[in-house]
């Protein structure tokens, strides 16, 4: 899980952001939508501050996995 984290978390500064996501798959990606990945990204966010950290992205992910 950190290391997913850490992969997306491309400039260190302990959160994932829409930008993050979309440099880490390619902004080329059709599928992303920046408003929706917005929304997507507050709506995970506890804080609904349009970034993630590390405890909501387990929360988010882990059952994921």
């Amino acid at each position: 899980m950190r290391k997913a984290f850490l992969d997306l978390d491309s400039d260190y500064d302990g959160f994932v952001t829409v930008d993050d996501i979309l440099r880490f798959f390619g902004s080329e990606d059709k599928e992303m939508d920046f408003k929706d990945l917005t929304k997507l990204i507050i709506d995970k966010d506890h804080k609904k501050q349009g970034k993630i950290n590390y405890t909501d992205f387990s929360k988010w992910m882990g059952g994921e996995i």
